[in-house]
């Protein structure tokens, strides 16, 4: 261990930062899940990933109050289809399947 460390040690800040970020990568493609916008309800294919469904699914809120105000006209008419999820009291089993499907990755 002591002489990798020296070897990471003689390489250049970029690229020990290369190498930094790949580990991060590496570890986020395989300690993650993801799912898209589209398959949470909206409209595009921005991409959320996390550990927990809850942590996509604030990442996912959070992409909604940006799209919310750019008035982004996809996303708009797929927040009115929540909405009438809501109103009509199946908004607790939609969310479920999608956790569903979340779990199933």
């Amino acid at each position: 261990m002591r002489d990798s460390q020296f070897l990471l040690e003689q390489l250049p800040s970029v690229l020990r930062e290369a190498l930094w970020l790949m580990g991060r990568l590496f570890f986020y493609t395989h300690h993650m899940k993801s799912m898209t916008c589209n398959q949470l309800g909206g409209a595009c294919e921005h991409i959320f990933s996390g550990e927990t469904f809850d942590e996509i699914a604030a990442q996912s809120q959070q992409h909604g109050k940006v799209m919310f105000g750019a008035n982004d006209g996809p996303h708009m008419e797929a927040m009115s289809k929540m909405m009438e999820l809501m109103k009509s009291g199946e908004m607790d089993s939609w969310m479920a399947a999608r956790e569903a499907e979340f779990d199933a990755l």
